[in-house]
């Protein structure tokens, strides 16, 4: 039988160290007590009184031993030994944590701010990543299994009762705590994966951190998909996905914030510009419209609707240059007309428009559900791409143009709202 390696003989267990119980469990069949040896305090864990004939149990305690002693990670309790105890029967030797659940920290302080939450669930993912690795699983992963050092730095994962392996044959059976138990893992005769412990993290990750918004909130979500291939399966990856997520959303916001600056900075060129009148001797006269706020493709038509009515110079002008009478036998030349409402019809513009919402909805679903790096800065790739194809669409006209534009770019920008907004609102459902 394998020992703690204290070197004390059995006898002298209980004599002359004085044992003091820390926990029982509820429904479960196990206590923990506490007790120093050679100066280091340490934790024993045993079975209920009524539980010390069983078989069974004491089989499930022999192997939760096995499990644990195979384990040398710091982010994971220590194992230590295995012993009979007078008094007491099996017991499993484990390090003591000086720390508080995780579960009661959230009830004495509430939840954790953003950067203290990724902080512990790096240190879980790195535990869990360890475990997985070994081809095991902790089945039982819940903030009340999950230690916090009073040093306030480290994380330690405990209890390894219901914990199963490839490895182990004996006493497969359904597991877990409701709440925070994967669906599939609730049901009898499924072989679990280490998803089951991944969607575990996921309810963990949520309740710490409730408040939480981004990629930390994004990947919780992923974490607690019902469907196992719809969640991370490698519990290492899961801080990237956090940090990947976030760094994405941080440049389609500079994208987009860049994007409204550039259609006002368009808008305002197109409100206060002066008319080009290449034929007329007239002084050039200033076009000031008031801005219109409902729609930017009402702009545009008042706009255009303004150029094409002459206007008379402000009263500060001075008085106009005559011109020079014409001979009679000779026409008068006629200015020729405007070729923006041509080029600017209302049937020419709403197309426009109906290809920029088409092409942004199109181009945001291939981003979203595409894993590859490809698509990083799509909003501003969008918008590019609606400036050429503004430009063709005109053939080259600059004032037809500089009046399309901002209509083009402002029902892109919406229709990018609208989609952020949809995919917010299903992620909280």
């Amino acid at each position: 039988m394998e020992t703690s390696a204290f070197d004390i003989p059995d006898s002298q267990l209980t004599s002359d160290r004085t044992l003091r119980l820390i926990y029982e469990s509820g429904r479960g069949y196990c206590r923990i007590y506490s007790t120093v040896r050679q100066g280091r305090r340490i934790a024993l864990k045993v079975l209920k009184p009524e539980y010390l004939d069983s078989t069974i149990h004491r089989d499930l305690l022999r192997k939760e031993y096995e499990i644990g002693h195979s384990l040398y990670h710091p982010n994971i309790a220590s194992t230590l030994g295995f012993e009979e105890i007078d008094g007491l029967g099996p017991a499993i030797v484990m390090e003591f944590v000086d720390g508080i659940t995780l579960e009661e920290h959230i009830s004495s302080n509430g939840t954790m701010e953003r950067d203290a939450a990724m902080a512990v669930t790096e240190q879980i993912c790195d535990a869990l990543a360890y475990l997985h690795s070994h081809q095991l699983l902790h089945r039982d992963l819940k903030p009340a299994n999950i230690m916090l050092t009073h040093s306030g730095r480290y994380v330690k994962l405990i209890d390894f009762g219901l914990s199963d392996g490839t490895a182990f044959t004996n006493y497969k059976y359904a597991g877990g705590t409701l709440h925070y138990s994967a669906p599939e893992q609730l049901a009898d005769g499924v072989d679990n994966d280490p998803r089951a412990d991944i969607y575990s993290l996921g309810v963990i990750m949520r309740k710490i951190c409730s408040d939480c918004r981004g990629g930390y909130r994004h990947t919780a979500c992923r974490c607690c998909a019902e469907n196992p291939e719809e969640r991370p399966a490698d519990a290492s990856k899961i801080p990237g996905m956090i940090r990947r997520f976030d760094t994405m959303r941080h440049r389609r916001l500079i994208g987009f914030t860049a994007a409204v600056a550039a259609l006002a900075v368009v808008a305002a060129l197109a409100l206060f510009r002066p008319t080009d009148q290449k034929t007329s001797p007239q002084p050039m006269a200033y076009v000031k419209e008031q801005a219109v706020a409902d729609t930017a493709t009402r702009i545009v038509h008042d706009t255009v609707r303004t150029e094409s009515q002459p206007l008379t110079p402000p009263a500060q002008t001075p008085a106009v240059t005559p011109v020079a009478p014409q001979p009679a036998s000779q026409p008068v030349a006629q200015q020729p007309a405007s070729t923006t409402d041509e080029d600017l019809s209302r049937k020419k513009i709403d197309a426009m428009v109906s290809y920029a919402k088409n092409y942004t909805r199109s181009e945001l679903e291939k981003w979203y559900t595409s894993d590859s790096s490809a698509f990083a800065h799509n909003d501003y790739r969008i918008f590019q791409h609606l400036d050429k194809y503004v430009e063709k669409r005109c053939d080259g006209n600059a004032n037809a143009i500089a009046l399309a534009k901002p209509i083009v770019t402002e029902a892109a920008a919406s229709e990018m709202r609208k989609f952020y907004a949809a995919r917010r609102d299903r992620q909280q459902q």
